[in-house]
């Protein structure tokens, strides 16, 4: 194996004192490690400098929070959040490229069209087979949702037409936890979930004004990628929200016909409010059960768009996270969809992975020891080259 892997994850828990209360609010960390031709390993890593942790270090206080994600497109690594605009690294020496927005951000050439409120590019951007890195941005109000879909190939440039993105409207205040691209259509996934009117008045964060809508049902959202202004398809789901999507594609000859892969949990929160009895001299971890988060199970929808109707189907019935397929099946029907797993089939820390066989149900199982955790599995693709010689020893 040849190349480098590229994660950025909350890194820094404490500063000047303190910790933070969740997990997610620490300072996001950049991690490379590099396998060379002759077997050495490099490994590097740095925070990211946003302009909240650079205030934080300058006033030598716990004064801002952040998430982060880890998209990269050819010379190109982002550092993304679900609440605004990336950061752009470095991919040698995973220095903070300072950006076109206020904050530091980048608005990626103009495609986040800067300026405008709550400009977000979602945590888990997608790179489809022919190059092209799609993604989404939320922008939440109590009279409509408006949700931009972007689309650029090289160079960050547009794959529409026009500046504006394309985009679609929700209903009232919602979200959308993660997005899938076919051939035809744009997916989004919006989870079962309500919005307290008085919280959004006051213009408080989206994560104080969402909650899980217990009675409600979630949906998946199809838009045309071809052509603004055409009509979504939108489909009511079951009760369980889709947290993330590992794979969509279209039904051969049939456009109106898309299977989905997810994650789909029977519970949804945004962002994690501390529990009682957390605070920065007693951190989240320590008094919250990681038993008790929503369970999720690897889930595959068939949905008729022309019907607005769906079929369920069981692929994993254990707690699941992050389920990706392989890169150069995005967009088309995989037969493997690979996951992170808890140590035990309820929710928990991942604590290994899964090859689960979507045609015949099997799965490929491996999980640490108890006391070990990992991070969700990447997946990547060999090269044609490797691919001909293992075809050739088989």
């Amino acid at each position: 194996m040849v190349g480098t892997f590229f994660w950025v994850t909350p890194g820094r828990f404490s500063a000047y004192g303190k910790y933070v209360c969740h997990p997610l609010d620490g300072d996001g960390l950049a991690l490379a490690i590099t396998f060379d031709a002759e077997g050495r390993v490099f490994v590097r890593h740095r925070l990211v400098q946003t302009q909240g942790l650079l205030r934080d270090d300058t006033l030598e206080a716990t004064c801002s929070n952040g998430v982060h994600g880890t998209p990269g497109q050819q010379d190109r690594l982002l550092a993304t959040w679900p609440y605004g605009s990336p950061y752009n690294l470095d991919p040698g020496s995973l220095a903070t490229l300072i950006g076109a927005d206020d904050a530091g951000s980048t608005d990626l050439g103009g495609l986040l069209l800067p300026g405008k409120p709550l400009s977000t590019f979602g945590p888990r951007p997608k790179l489809d087979p022919k190059g092209t890195i799609t993604s989404y941005g939320v922008k939440p109000d109590l009279l409509g949702t408006r949700v931009n879909i972007y689309e650029a190939r090289e160079s960050w440039r547009s794959r529409y037409p026009k500046t504006a993105p394309r985009s679609v409207g929700l209903p009232g205040y919602s979200w959308v936890t993660d997005s899938a691209s076919t051939p035809r259509w744009a997916v989004l996934a919006v989870p079962p979930c309500k919005a307290d009117a008085f919280a959004a008045a006051q213009g408080k964060h989206p994560a104080q004004v969402l909650s899980w809508d217990e009675g409600a049902s979630g949906a998946l959202v199809f838009a045309t990628r071809a052509k603004e202004g055409a009509k979504e398809a939108t489909v009511k789901l079951d009760g369980r929200a889709v947290e993330s999507i590992a794979n969509a594609f279209e039904a051969e000859g049939d456009s109106g016909r898309v299977t989905v892969d997810a994650a789909a949990a029977d519970g949804w929160v945004l962002a994690p409010q501390a529990p009682e009895g957390a605070s920065p001299e007693r951190p989240f971890w320590e008094v919250l059960s990681p038993d008790s988060a929503p369970r999720a199970q690897l889930v595959r929808y068939e949905v008729d768009l022309q019907a607005e109707t769906f079929t369920k189907k069981v692929l994993l019935d254990r707690h699941v996270v992050s389920p990706c397929v392989d890169p150069s099946r995005a967009g088309s029907a995989s037969r493997y969809v690979f996951c992170g797993v808890a140590h035990g089939e309820g929710p928990g820390p991942t604590g290994g992975a899964c090859r689960v066989d979507a045609a015949t149900g099997a799965a490929d199982v491996w999980v640490a020891s108890p006391t070990e955790s990992s991070a969700a599995p990447p997946r990547s693709s060999r090269s044609r080259a490797r691919r001909r010689r293992a075809r050739a020893t088989c």
